[in-house]
């Protein structure tokens, strides 16, 4: 048997360790392709035909676990454990808050809103993701990158109204009545909607598996460069200095030619 060659080119051979007085087993095997392997084990997957999938598709589609997929609070609410869980999940909403109530009014002021207008933020996407969220452990909310995007198309659309303080105020520029006046607000409740639409069709068609794709280097260069992004646009209010906001490229530097 020890001398006997297989079809696959497999080698096995026994020998004795004389300083250990025990029997060894060593197995050689050739190193095949999955393509290889199917052919040398005749192996042959029968695909089926569009038909035939579309009929299986629908013949294992249940319309209630599918309901409960969109709406994960159905699943978990009702084995909600409050002697185990509740005072864990108070703790860990109090800490979360405290936390967010500094960086939502500093995502206000980088989003270019109100600071009251990033308190918001911070508190009612949280109901929205207890009902729709998978996660016990995740904690949402908007981030720097999210803020800068819409600061950017708030400055580029919004209108600044002047504040009249008297009625003899001669000098305030005129408004043109047939231009389209949009505050700050306005503009990024707006952006917000429309993003939000974006991100429900997105996740309908399963587009989340293409950040499969994204290599490391890709990431880690994405995020030092908001990250630099985010502390150059915080150096004029960290430092007290009022500088004109810049649009385009090079408005770091520009930004930071203003600040020295």
């Amino acid at each position: 048997m020890l001398n006997q060659k297989d079809s696959s080119s497999d080698a096995s051979t026994v020998k004795v360790k004389p300083e250990y007085n025990e029997l060894s087993y060593l197995v050689t095997r050739q190193c095949l392709h999955q393509e290889e392997f199917n052919q040398l084990s005749q192996y042959d997957r029968v695909k089926p035909t569009p038909a035939e999938s579309l009929v299986n598709s629908v013949r294992e589609f249940r319309c209630f676990q599918t309901f409960l997929g969109f709406i994960p609070i159905l699943q978990w609410l009702p084995k909600y454990s409050l002697k185990r869980d509740l005072m864990g999940d108070i703790t860990a909403g109090v800490t979360t808050a405290v936390m967010h109530i500094p960086q939502g009014m500093a995502y206000g002021l980088l989003a270019g809103v109100p600071a009251n207008v990033g308190l918001y933020m911070a508190f009612f996407h949280c109901l929205t993701y207890a009902v729709f969220g998978t996660s016990r452990h995740i904690s949402v909310g908007t981030f720097a990158v999210v803020s800068l995007m819409t600061a950017k198309v708030v400055a580029t659309y919004s209108t600044v109204v002047p504040v009249v303080i008297n009625g003899t105020d001669a000098l305030l520029p005129p408004v043109d009545p047939t231009v389209p006046i949009y505050t700050p607000i306005q503009v990024a409740t707006a952006v917000s909607f429309v993003a939000g639409c974006f991100h429900i069709v997105m996740s309908l068609i399963r587009l989340g598996t293409l950040s499969a794709l994204l290599s490391e280097p890709l990431v880690s260069g994405f995020t030092t460069a908001a990250a630099i992004h985010v502390l150059v646009s915080q150096l004029k209010d960290l430092l007290g200095v009022s500088i004109p906001r810049y649009k385009g490229a090079f408005k770091n530097i520009f930004s930071m030619r203003d600040i020295i």
